[in-house]
């Protein structure tokens, strides 16, 4: 292995919110708190409106998660992540499946990072054909939640660090490889590696991604352009 790509997914493969659908749906179940769900539109709000940070908002966001399934046994969320992706996958790009095989074509190691549950991530990765998937997880004992967050995906620098936890594992340049993002949370990811590639950008992340010179591209022509890059 020579160089690797590391891709984002919500906005980034897919439109909307994996983590935010998926607790509406446990939440419509009675099996993740109403109360806890209702406190997530409290994080998004105060986000949305400039009174806190992308990573104060997934810290919010995520701890509220770990908390809300306490208790609650693995096999019962992982019935239900699978049910969900049944119908979630189709807000999938159709070109992130042609733009992942594109990339393995070109001999990139593929892998995804994203801030979402790792109990729908993994299948939806899988569903693209990922090499290897990183997403938010909470510790299970004996079967059950016990409410701790044990992974840094959701944080902007978190998957910067897990950049450079598979580079030295795998003894790649990080120069050499690609990083694909959509909006503020990626920008560390995507400075880190030595392709940046923003990826059907979000309106509040358009003026960084132009000052910083990135290229910008988007799902319905990203395979061509990209080609056009290539024998350029």
């Amino acid at each position: 292995m020579e160089k690797i790509a590391f891709c984002d997914f919500d906005g980034t493969l897919s439109k909307g919110l994996s983590a935010i659908e998926f607790m509406k749906l446990l939440t419509d179940k009675k099996i993740y708190p109403e109360e806890s769900f209702n406190n997530l539109t409290k994080h998004r709000s105060l986000f949305v409106g400039s009174k806190t940070t992308h990573d104060e908002l997934c810290i919010g966001v995520f701890s509220n998660w770990a908390e809300g399934i306490k208790n609650q046994f693995m096999n019962t969320i992982k019935l239900n992540a699978m049910e969900f992706v049944k119908t979630y996958k189709n807000n999938i790009y159709p070109s992130s499946y042609q733009l992942i095989k594109y990339l393995k074509e070109c001999g990139y190691y593929t892998v995804l990072i994203s801030a979402s549950q790792h109990e729908i991530i993994s299948l939806l990765g899988e569903e693209l054909g990922f090499d290897e998937i990183h997403a938010t997880k909470v510790k299970i004992k004996s079967g059950l939640y016990t409410g701790e967050l044990i992974t840094k995906s959701h944080l902007s620098l978190g998957k910067a660090e897990i950049m450079q936890e598979l580079s030295e594992k795998y003894n790649v340049n990080l120069q050499q490889c690609i990083a694909m993002g959509d909006a503020g949370g990626d920008l560390n990811m995507l400075e880190t590696a030595g392709i940046p590639i923003v990826l059907n950008p979000h309106k509040s992340f358009v003026n960084t991604v132009e000052e910083k010179g990135w290229p910008i591209f988007y799902h319905d022509t990203i395979i061509e352009k990209l080609r056009i890059r290539k024998k350029s």
